[in-house]
């Protein structure tokens, strides 16, 4: 889950979502927000700054508490 470690990495700040796809080297943001984003947020791995707009061209991205334990499983793995 390269992609994944590298999404949960760049989050440690707040990020757009294109700056996050950005780093993950993906081209396509549907994809990107359908295979990545998405089932991360719901999966309590990241969270949005501004969850009640989430359309917003403000919003953020970030790794929440459980996000930075799964990257600590996964440095201990690796």
């Amino acid at each position: 889950p390269r992609h994944i470690v590298t999404i949960l990495q760049s989050a440690r700040n707040p990020k757009s979502r294109a700056e996050l796809q950005k780093g993950a080297e993906l081209r396509d943001r549907d994809h990107f927000r359908q295979a990545y984003l998405e089932p991360l947020i719901e999966a309590g791995f990241v969270a949005m700054t501004a969850p009640d707009n989430p359309r917003s061209s403000q919003q953020r991205y970030f790794t929440t508490p459980a996000g930075e334990k799964l990257l600590e499983r996964e440095r201990g793995d690796a």
